[in-house]
């Protein structure tokens, strides 16, 4: 199959929904909307983000970029809502800058391991999860990587056919400082 030509507009040109909406002319290339962005407090145990998921996109890409840990070897923790204790299932590794390799599971716990500061250094300078299905009556699925002086990736699923709009990140210990929250939808296929 080959890749199509994105279409090409000029300054000033006038967009109707019409066009916009149009697969033939655009295909999916409008495919990622932004819903929001949060910015992370100083010194705080655990932000919420409201907001976030509607029924308008089944999966959605959240992106943490900048902040810091006030603590080396934390990791940071996804979970839909802070009230959660049970229902979190999967797996995250950790490669720290000497190469040591560290893996953890999550099975029937109140979160899913998403990150992990280093041992030289309590930052992580940037996070991205892929949330699938958070409003709709299916498990839950949740995965991404991370990177700053570390690497993390992880994956797994919240068992529950509830519906979510916001979701919780925090660290397992300690504090989180600065850094930007940002929450897009991936567009459903036409």
């Amino acid at each position: 199959m080959a890749i199509p030509t994105l279409p090409t507009f000029s300054a000033g040109e006038i967009l109707t929904s019409d066009v916009m909406n149009d697969v033939s002319t655009l295909g999916n290339y409008q495919g990622l909307f932004h819903i929001k962005t949060q910015t992370i407090g100083n010194a705080v145990s655990s932000v919420t983000v409201t907001g976030a998921f509607s029924s308008d996109f089944d999966n959605y890409l959240i992106t943490v970029t900048g902040g810091t840990f006030n603590t080396s070897l934390v990791w940071g923790q996804f979970q839909f809502s802070s009230a959660h204790t049970t229902g979190y299932y999967g797996a995250a590794q950790f490669i720290d800058t000497a190469a040591a390799v560290t893996n953890q599971g999550t099975s029937n716990l109140g979160r899913l391991l998403v990150t992990r500061s280093s041992t030289t250094t309590a930052g992580v300078s940037s996070w991205s999860i892929n949330v699938a299905n958070p409003t709709n009556a299916v498990r839950k699925s949740i995965w991404g990587q991370s990177s700053g002086g570390n690497m993390v990736t992880h994956g797994g699923y919240y068992d529950s056919t509830s519906s979510f709009t916001q979701f919780v990140l925090s660290p397992t210990a300690g504090t989180l400082t600065g850094g930007t929250i940002r929450v897009y939808g991936y567009r459903n296929s036409l």
